[in-house]
């Protein structure tokens, strides 16, 4: 089978960081393209003896190109107009309907309704190509952007989801975001953005926190992500603040961004600058596995995101997610029973990260549960045959 996957956007734009933020086009490209979990899925469906070409705006062109499996292709297509479509949230690449219809593929898969690419490649499919619709996003926007999503859903968006073989949602948020704007009725189950299961595993927490110099904590949590407003890693620092000490916890606080100077300020403004250990260096998957290793749980305190990946990460290394941040995380990691929901103040927060830092059994328990939901739900070869499996329904 020729599989064609729209995957315009590579790194997760900032939602919540205005139209300044959506309009900045720099800082876009990966390191490589090797380790990005599309081209993940795709070498899993490749091993199956299946021919997939990715196509990826090439605002988004990585820094080293990695050595790719015979039948893999990455397309890095032209960028145009990056204004009024910035590549950071809606990169506008008119050559793919044209690269599209000259494949002749069998399957296409496009990523958001709310997408450009996922309209050129509905205008390519023709009718002749099955085209699949894989929907992450789960909110409407705010401001100017949400008026346009909600006007395109009910137009343009509702005509591509008539038209799509299926609608897919990665989360059950998703799932019922797509429902109330009546999207979703050619919904086909629910697929997860995936992780490998066989690097992201549970490591001896004691090596771990060892190789790490956090062995003199008896308590430690981990925030991953951009250091941006959107990822509350300041509303994580003031929950912890109060009972750092009590708890002898410490917590570690990985990524770069903006606000990294604003968080050392306020770490030291509280006194709490000896508990707070900021990571900013690149680290490797097998350095990022070691460091989910060293933490009791991984603390999610975003004001505004998506289905971070780093809460499959860490439930694939068997590490709960403790998280004040609802829709995804709470419908398909909470309510599964791998973390636990916090309130959303930092002052109702630090009684929860107390409780839950006090009972490491429960946190254990958590653990494994998120594991086990990793290898049934979230595993890249599980995904890939749920993709191939609808797929091979439209050639019968």
């Amino acid at each position: 089978m020729k599989i064609g996957i729209v995957n315009l956007i590579t790194k997760t734009a900032n939602l919540g960081g205005g139209m300044a933020s959506l309009l900045n086009s720099g800082n876009l490209s990966p390191l490589t393209d090797d380790d990005l979990n599309i081209v993940e899925l795709s070498k899993k469906m490749v091993a199956r003896g299946h021919e997939v070409t990715i196509f990826v705006s090439d605002a988004y062109l990585p820094q080293r190109r990695a050595p790719l499996p015979y039948g893999l292709k990455i397309e890095y297509l032209g960028t145009m107009a990056k204004f009024p479509f910035p590549p950071a949230f809606a990169p506008f690449t008119p050559s793919l309907r044209r690269e599209i219809q000259k494949m002749d593929l069998d399957v296409l898969q496009v990523g958001e309704i709310f997408q450009t690419g996922t309209v050129l490649g509905w205008l390519a499919s023709g009718g002749l190509i099955p085209f699949f619709v894989w929907q992450e996003l789960d909110i409407i926007m705010r401001g100017a952007v949400g008026r346009m999503q909600r006007t395109f859903y009910s137009t343009v968006g509702k005509r591509i989801s008539e038209k799509s073989a299926a609608v897919i949602p990665r989360s059950i948020s998703a799932l019922n975001h797509l429902a109330d704007f009546g999207l979703g009725k050619r919904t086909d189950g629910i697929i997860h953005s995936g992780v490998d299961t066989g690097i992201f595993k549970p490591l001896s927490k004691e090596r771990c926190r060892q190789e790490l110099a956090l062995s003199e904590y008896d308590s430690v949590l981990l925030s991953v992500g951009r250091v941006h407003p959107n990822k509350g890693f300041d509303l994580a620092i003031e929950a912890i603040a109060p009972v750092a000490e009590q708890l002898n916890a410490c917590l570690v606080i990985k990524g770069q961004g903006p606000q990294l100077e604003e968080l050392r300020e306020q770490a030291r403004r509280l006194g709490v600058e000896k508990r707070i250990r900021f990571v900013t260096d690149y680290m490797e998957r097998s350095q990022m596995v070691q460091l989910y290793n060293s933490a009791d749980a991984l603390l999610v305190s975003s004001r505004n995101d998506l289905f971070p990946f780093t809460a499959i990460e860490a439930i694939s290394c068997g590490i709960p997610v403790l998280t004040s941040f609802k829709r995804g995380l709470r419908t398909d990691i909470v309510e599964k029973g791998a973390g636990l929901l916090l309130p959303e103040s930092p002052w109702a927060m630090t009684e929860g990260i107390s409780e839950a830092l006090a009972d490491k059994d429960r946190l254990s328990s958590l653990g494994k549960r998120g594991r086990n939901l990793a290898l049934e739900d979230f595993e890249f070869d599980v995904m890939a045959e749920r993709f191939l499996r609808l797929y091979r329904r439209q050639e019968n």
